[in-house]
C-alpha cells in the first residue's frame, strides 16, 4: 500500500514538509476512496511519526501505530462514525504531552461525519498545543467548513492509474484475469480492486453478463433472471457495463481483444444500441442506493437489455 500511496501528491507534500522540518499542525488528505481511509491513515501517522526521513515500517513506532496502540497515536472513531465524543475527547487530549514521542498525533477518518461538530475543532486548530498535528481525512471536501479548511493545509490523495493498480494488486498476490478485470472495475480506487477481486464469482459474474449481452433472448430471459437471483445486482450492473464499453471499443478498432464471443456480437450491435443500454444501466444503478426492490431490479435489468437490442435491430 505504500508504494501505491507514495505516488499521490499528498505522500509527497508531507513527506517534503518533514523533511524540511516544518510540518503542518493540521492536514485534511482528501480521498475519493472512502473504503481505503483508514488504511492510509496509518501510513501517514507513520509519516508523521517515525524518526526516519520516510517511514521505516518497522520500528516500535511503526508497530504500536499498525496496532492502534500508540499513546501518542490516536484514531477517531474508535468504531462506527465520528461522533461530537470524539471531539471533545481530542480538544481534552490535546494539551496533554506525549508520553514516549516528541509530538502527539490525532487522526480524525471522514471529518464531515462530524456535521454540526466540527466547530469543535476550531479552537484546537486555531491555537494548537506544541507538538501535536492533526490528521483529517474526507471523501467530501464540499462537507467540511470552510472555517476548517482555511485552518489547515489540504493534499489530496488522488483516483490510481490502471497500471497502478495493476502494480498494487501484483503486489498483493493477485494474478490473472480476475486481477485485470478488478483493475478495469475499480475506476482508480484501491478499496474497489480490493472488493472486487476478493469477490468469489466475479469471473462467473463476468461470463453470465456476456451471456446475457450476446445470447439472451425473450425466451430466455426468466432463465437468466434465475441465475441472477443470488448475484450481487451492483456488481452486474457494473459488469455489464464494463463489457457495453469494450463492445464499443471493439466496433471502434475493429479488433478482437478478446472476451470472445462478444467479439462477434460487436459485428452486430448498433452503436446506438450499445450506448441506450448503457445509460439504461446508469440509472437502474443509481436506483440501488436508494434500497430499490433486487427481484425488481434484476428484471428492470434484463428487459432494459432486452428492449434496447430489440428496439435497434428493428431499424
Amino acid at each position: 500500500m505504500r508504494e501505491l500511496l507514495k505516488n499521490s501528491s499528498a505522500y509527497q507534500v508531507i513527506l517534503a514538509d518533514k523533511k524540511a522540518g516544518r510540518l503542518s499542525h493540521a492536514y485534511l488528505i482528501v480521498c475519493q476512496d472512502g473504503e481505503m481511509h483508514g488504511e492510509y491513515l496509518k501510513i501517514f501517522a507513520k509519516l508523521l511519526s517515525c524518526d526516519k526521513d520516510d517511514y521505516c515500517d518497522n520500528c516500535r513506532v511503526c508497530r504500536l501505530i499498525d496496532d492502534n496502540a500508540s499513546p501518542d497515536v490516536t484514531f477517531y472513531p474508535k468504531e462506527g462514525k465520528l461522533k461530537t465524543d470524539a471531539a471533545d475527547e481530542l480538544v481534552r487530549q490535546s494539551v496533554v504531552r506525549p508520553f514516549e514521542l516528541d509530538k502527539r498525533v490525532f487522526v480524525l477518518k471522514k471529518v464531515e461525519d462530524l456535521a454540526q461538530y466540527q466547530n469543535k475543532l476550531l479552537k484546537t486548530l486555531e491555537e494548537p498545543p506544541k507538538n501535536v498535528h492533526l490528521l483529517l481525512s474526507s471523501k467530501r471536501p464540499s462537507a467540511v467548513l470552510s472555517t476548517i479548511k482555511s485552518r489547515v493545509k489540504t493534499v489530496e490523495v488522488p483516483l490510481f492509474s490502471e497500471s497502478l493498480l495493476l502494480e498494487a494488486g501484483k503486489r498483493r498476490g493477485y494474478e490473472g484475469e480476475k486481477l485485470n478485470l478488478s483493475v478495469a472495475l475499480a475506476g482508480g480506487k484501491m478499496g474497489d480492486l480490493i472488493r472486487y477481486y476478493e469477490t468469489n464469482d466475479l469471473l462467473d459474474l463476468k461470463d453470465l453478463a456476456v451471456d446475457v449481452i450476446v445470447d439472451m433472448t425473450t425466451k430466455t430471459l426468466p432463465d437468466y433472471a434465475c441465475k441472477l437471483k443470488n448475484a450481487s445486482m451492483s456488481d452486474f450492473i457494473s459488469v455489464t457495463k464494463l463489457l457495453l464499453d469494450k463492445l464499443l471499443l471493439y466496433k471502434i478498432s475493429g479488433k478482437d481483444l478478446g472476451y470472445g464471443k462478444l467479439y462477434q456480437a460487436a459485428q452486430k450491435c448498433r452503436y446506438g444500441a450499445i450506448i441506450a443500454i448503457i445509460e439504461r444501466l446508469s440509472r437502474l444503478e443509481k436506483s440501488l442506493n436508494f434500497n430499490a426492490n433486487s427481484a425488481m431490479t434484476i428484471d428492470s435489468v434484463l428487459f432494459a437489455l432486452m428492449e434496447e437490442k430489440t428496439k435497434w435491430q428493428k431499424l
